[in-house]
Formats: C-alpha cells, structure tokens, sequence
C-alpha cells in the first residue's frame, strides 16, 4: 500500500530542517519527531491519544445514536476500562463526545466524524500542542533562537495537518457489493 504524500508545506520545513540535528519537536506528551540516529523519521502520538482516537472510532461506526457503554469500548477495543473512563471524560469536556448516566448510559459523538478532528482529540487528551527547546542554557541563544524558529514552523504544519485529518476519513470505506448476473 503506497503512503500518501505530505503537504508541500510539510515537505518544505522537513527539508529545512537542520541537516545533522538531533532535536525533537515536543508538544506537552503528545508525541515528538524521533530520531534514528540524526535522521528524523516520523511522529508519535501517546498511548492515551491512541485510546482517545480508538474508542472516537467506534463510536463513528457505531453512529446509531443509541450511547455505548465504557465497558463494551474498552473490551471491543482492548483497552484497560479504568483508563479508558478517564480518556472518555476529557473528550466529554472538550465537546467531542457526550455522555448519557443510567442503565442505558454511555457515550456517543457529539459531532459528526466530519466535523472532528486528530488534532482535536489530541488536544484534548494531552492540552495545547506546542513547541520547546530546553536546552537547560547549554546552547548559545541565538542556537536556541534557530531552533525554537524551526521547530515552531514545523509544530504550526503539523497542527494543520493534523487539523485537516477528520475522523470520517480515518474510518473503514464500506465495501460494495457484487452483482451476481
């Protein structure tokens, strides 16, 4: 399966990327570029995003608008249910799900899958995605000055890819059937 290109802009600032460094993009735990070597090779979301993402899923194939219970997300999806409650609550208050209490409680969308985004869930489960050098004062300002540039650019394209990325684009396409004739 060939992968989908970047965006031009995305390209552009990976190229500008200092050849040689050994610098990461950090944004509060939500993940980070990692290096193999000097090389930079990819982005990394958090296991708690990757819950966040999983269970917004199900909930998006599941759209009937009847709620479904932490207890079936977290054993459909394989996920530990008492963390999964905690994920659950900081996508309710961020306006990504809603919540129903009683018997027949749970969790349903509170958009369409279109309307959400990645970047939504991230920042709702791991806060404002940003960009930091915390070179403790071991490198010179105006290095530090470079990196916080770069590393800013790189944070504002991904942000906008990652705000481009809906959910609804994410899940399975629904298969067409054949015609027997």
């Amino acid at each position: 399966m060939a992968e989908e290109p970047l965006s031009p802009g995305f390209s552009d600032v990976l190229r500008a990327w200092p050849a040689g460094s050994a610098c990461g993009m950090y944004q509060n735990g939500v993940g980070r570029i990692i290096g193999a070597g000097r090389k930079v090779i990819g982005l990394k979301l958090s296991r708690t995003v990757t819950y966040a993402l999983q269970a917004t899923l199900q909930l998006a194939k599941a759209d009937n608008g009847v709620p479904v219970p932490s207890s079936r997300l977290a054993a459909d999806g394989g996920m530990p249910e008492r963390f999964l409650l905690q994920v659950l609550r900081d996508l309710v208050s961020h306006g990504v799900l809603n919540s129903t209490r009683g018997v027949d409680g749970g969790y349903v969308l509170a958009r369409d899958p279109e309307d959400i985004s990645l970047l939504e869930l991230i920042e709702a489960i791991d806060g404002p995605m940003g960009a930091s050098v915390s070179s403790n004062g071991w490198l010179p300002p105006q290095v530090e000055g470079k990196l916080e540039k770069i590393l800013g650019q790189i944070t504002e394209v991904s942000r906008r890819e990652l705000s481009a990325l809906r959910i609804a684009s994410l899940l399975p396409k629904p298969r067409r059937r054949r015609r027997r004739g």
